[in-house]
């Protein structure tokens, strides 16, 4: 499967969860927004301990950005 149709199915899968793309953050833009590095955030994941994320292919991870706020409200990684 190409990175093309991994983001239209992408698109499409938030379509119809009514969810817009900006709404989910990749790894990189996950790892930008909590202030680590994009390594910190995938051993965190690894680990068990980063918020929760869905992993759309195998080596593409979203992770919904009201999620990242929850976790970061319940003081992030305690592991």
């Amino acid at each position: 499967m190409t990175k093309i149709e991994i983001q239209k199915i992408f698109r499409e899968l938030a379509a119809e969860l009514g969810l817009s793309s900006r709404n989910w953050l990749s790894l990189q833009e996950c790892a930008r927004y909590l202030g680590y590095s994009e390594q910190h955030l995938s051993e965190l994941v690894r680990a068990g301990t980063a918020p929760p994320s869905v992993l759309i292919s195998a080596r593409a991870r979203r992770f919904a950005r009201a999620d990242v706020d929850v976790w970061i409200k319940k003081g992030g990684a305690t592991k």
